[in-house]
């Protein structure tokens, strides 16, 4: 299996967090809440496969059971006493296999905005759909460089509660990096098709089989993954710790809100 060791970032010292991104962000997203972090905890932030720098093998697997595979061989690497692990999007649903088939490893899982079983995030099936249609990267990479498309509900509307955040920075950053080359593309799109619903829907099984305790950090206003919904699904599992709502926040609380989710990371693990 491929080592993503070259995929991890690493800074500060102390007990370790593995910190996992979703689709269509990288490592870089939990950057502000690392800084609060890092002078107390070992901080790592980790670049799934197809959301790099690099261009993967062909025949790489980007399911979501892969994905946790490769996880737990870094983890095993680098903290092999276990760790604490804060995911956003599809990498809280990577976070819970992991949580699930080595309890041994995970200390404490902190969830932000996630995957629901049975519940189907806007844009994201029809973005599935046409991934690798003719012509998609093209029009992507248009519209990626249009303000009114960056704003509006299929592109970043829906991550800010307040969409001054969505500047050129974070654009560049998450935007116009991702269409800036074909290759980087459709590493993007190859991570996006490897979504799959049924491993989701069937989330609920996963939550049984964790022993660590689970605590929630949840922009409630966003719409991508409802909080009501979000709250609902928390409250079925048997080891959760917190349910956390986050007033003025969408779908990215801790690009809005960093320095809050950091002081709820500190707080939950003292």
């Amino acid at each position: 299996m491929t080592s993503q060791l070259s995929d991890l970032l690493e800074s500060g010292e102390g007990k370790p967090i593995l910190f996992l991104h979703g689709w269509p962000f990288h490592r870089g997203a939990f950057s502000k809440v690392i800084e609060h972090l890092r002078p107390s905890y070992r901080c790592m932030a980790l670049n799934f496969a197809g959301m790099t720098d690099r261009v993967w093998p062909d025949d790489t697997d980007y399911s979501f059971q892969a994905h946790a595979e490769r996880s737990i061989g870094l983890i095993e690497q680098v903290a092999p006493d276990g760790c604490v692990i804060t995911a956003h999007n599809t990498g809280g649903t990577t976070a819970r296999l992991i949580a699930a088939r080595r309890p041994d490893l995970v200390k404490h899982l902190i969830l932000l905005n996630t995957e629901i079983p049975n519940h189907r995030p806007p844009f994201i099936p029809m973005y599935q759909r046409t991934a690798f249609w003719p012509g998609t990267y093209t029009i992507q990479k248009w519209l990626m460089r249009r303000r009114w498309f960056q704003r509006s509900e299929a592109g970043f509307g829906g991550c800010f509660s307040d969409p001054a955040h969505i500047d050129e920075a974070f654009i560049e950053q998450y935007g116009t990096y991702w269409t800036e080359r074909r290759e980087r593309h459709r590493e993007l799109m190859r991570y996006l098709k490897g979504v799959d619903f049924s491993v989701i829907d069937n989330l609920d099984q996963v939550h049984a089989k964790i022993e660590c305790p689970v605590t929630f950090i949840w922009g409630e206003e966003d719409p991508t993954f409802p909080v009501n919904l979000g709250e609902q699904m928390a409250r079925s599992m048997p080891t959760l710790k917190a349910f956390h709502r986050m007033k003025k926040a969408k779908f990215l609380p801790h690009e809005e809100h960093p320095k809050t989710v950091a002081d709820l990371i500190q707080s939950t693990l003292q």
